[in-house]
């Protein structure tokens, strides 16, 4: 599933049309390159960049490169270190209000980049990627109106975004616009037919909506078009097959989300309770533990875990793992402790 654009690339590009400042070809050049190239010696372009900017405190384009390697780093405080300083040296680079705004998301501090978001349209009211990112950020922190006003305002400017209209018909789905969700998906597509996050979004609304057979379809599409990157996919394609009683299918799909995502812990969960169906517990077992390994505090994993040792005649545990589940909530683990447990 798409996020927030985090290749810097794409997104200097995107970008470099909203910025307010005159034309540089060779600036934008080397922005451009310096951050393509960015692949490999990661800390000695960093130190060369070190360099430059002691020669010159203030080399924006050397901070713009430094804060791009470290961003690709996941070093976002450091990103929003040197973003900032461009900042204070330029106080009106749409740039950098936008990357900056990205690397806070990363960081959860949302409210943050909402405000560079919105300085940088502050600063220029035709830049369609800042509208774009405050409505991701908006759909983050469940803002789900104000998310739709930021995209169908991001379609205005480019009505050729796909991405858009995919997040917008996030947007749309939390807010129970299943028409109206399908139809952004359906756009995303016709824009772009390789936009994998659509078809993957398209197929949980068909999922939804008991279409298996069609979420299927949708599915199989995302992971044929990104084999290596549709973790989510294989365990959504898994979970369709688990509805349609293919229990074999939907471990094959479950085995191939883990095998791309091995720290999925919704994937061991759902193969865990498809085995537990098959009763193959000491398996089932086995998949709630890496679950629960992954997530210490996913509670589904706790009750199905609990039920299982009991099943094992492991009853004590499972009674302590039933308690964890109602403690983060589970109304299904009060009914079996006081079946099981007294």
């Amino acid at each position: 599933m798409k996020n927030l654009r985090l290749l810097l690339l794409s997104c200097l590009i995107c970008f470099a049309a909203c910025n307010t400042q005159p034309d540089n070809s060779d600036t934008t050049y080397q922005r451009r390159r310096v951050i393509k190239d960015s692949t490999e010696d990661y800390d000695g372009e960093i130190r060369g960049y070190d360099k430059d900017i002691e020669k010159n405190p203030n080399d924006t384009n050397a901070y713009y490169n430094r804060g791009g390697v470290k961003y690709f780093l996941h070093d976002y405080k450091g990103a929003i270190a040197d973003y900032s300083k461009i900042i204070e040296l330029n106080p009106r680079d749409t740039e950098a209000y936008n990357i900056r705004g990205l690397a806070k998301s990363k960081v959860h501090d949302y409210q943050g980049a909402i405000a560079d978001y919105s300085k940088a349209i502050e600063i220029n009211p035709r830049c369609a990627e800042a509208y774009y990112n405050r409505g991701q950020t908006k759909n983050d922190i469940m803002d789900y109106e104000g998310a739709m006003a930021d995209f169908n305002k991001a379609i205005e400017l480019n009505p050729k975004d796909d991405d858009a209209y995919n997040n917008r018909g996030l947007a749309k789905k939390s807010l129970r616009d299943y028409k109206g969700a399908i139809a952004d998906y359906n756009k995303a597509i016709e824009i772009e037919p390789k936009n994998a996050a659509a078809y993957n979004n398209r197929g949980i609304i068909k999922d939804d909506q008991k279409d298996y057979n069609g979420a299927i379809a949708d599915y199989s599409k995302a992971i044929e078009i990104q084999p290596e990157d549709e973790a989510c996919a294989y365990s959504n394609r898994g979970n369709a097959k688990y509805s349609l009683k293919d229990l074999n299918g939907a471990i094959a799909d479950y085995d191939l989300a883990i095998k791309t995502d091995p720290d999925y812990a919704e994937a061991y969960y759902y193969r865990g309770l498809t085995k537990e169906d098959l009763e193959s517990y000491s398996e089932a077992l086995a998949d709630y533990n890496k679950a629960l390994e992954i997530d210490t505090k996913y509670m589904e994993a706790f009750y199905s875990r609990g039920i299982v040792k009991i099943i094992l005649n492991q009853r004590d545990s499972g009674c302590l793992d039933l308690n964890s589940a109602l403690k983060l909530g589970s109304n299904d683990a009060y009914e079996a402790i006081k079946k099981y447990c007294r």
